[in-house]
């Protein structure tokens, strides 16, 4: 995924140019971009927790007709803590504050938290692979409690990361 801040700053139009000669304009619209890029970079995030949320379901489904109803209430709890994790992502803070807000974000921690947010792209990743492993042992009807396990692991891990996001915010819980 591309640096979104640059996308967003080149697609500025003529009057947003010359705007930025204005003393504190710059620096204003500078912020603007980096929450946008912020909320963009999120809801793409959350979209594809989404997926892989859906996909989990869908691996769920044969385990109904092989009757195995313990292993689908592992997975069901999996997916609820997906779908938890998803809806934070989805409304987390934006990670911006305008002139009169109480809390103050500067550029630095707007940085920080774009990076931050970069980072849990891999954490998808992973949740992923989890999903999949569980689909092939499926497939071959065997054992998911260690599995299932590792899927929640992952979870509890992608969830501690959106933790530490909450913490790169100064005053905001």
């Amino acid at each position: 995924m591309e640096d979104l801040r640059e996308q967003i700053r080149a697609q500025e139009n003529a009057l947003e140019r010359i705007m930025r000669y204005i003393p504190g304009f710059s620096g204003y619209k500078d912020r603007e971009q980096r929450r946008n890029a912020d909320k963009i970079q999120r809801d793409y995030l959350a979209k594809l927790l989404e997926g892989e949320r859906t996909r989990l379901q869908e691996v769920s489904l044969p385990l109904i007709r092989y009757g195995r109803l313990d292993d689908l209430n592992e997975l069901d709890r999996a997916g609820s803590k997906l779908e938890k994790i998803t809806d934070r992502i989805r409304h987390a803070d934006y990670g911006y504050s305008g002139f009169f807000d109480s809390i103050k974000i500067g550029e630095q921690e707007l940085d920080k938290l774009y990076e931050h947010d970069l980072t849990l792209i891999s954490g998808v990743d992973s949740i992923k692979e989890a999903i999949l492993a569980v689909n092939a042992a499926i497939e071959q009807n065997q054992e998911l409690l260690s599995l299932t396990k590792s899927l929640e692991e992952k979870i509890d891990a992608f969830n501690d990361c959106i933790d530490e996001r909450e913490k790169l915010v100064p005053g905001v819980s």
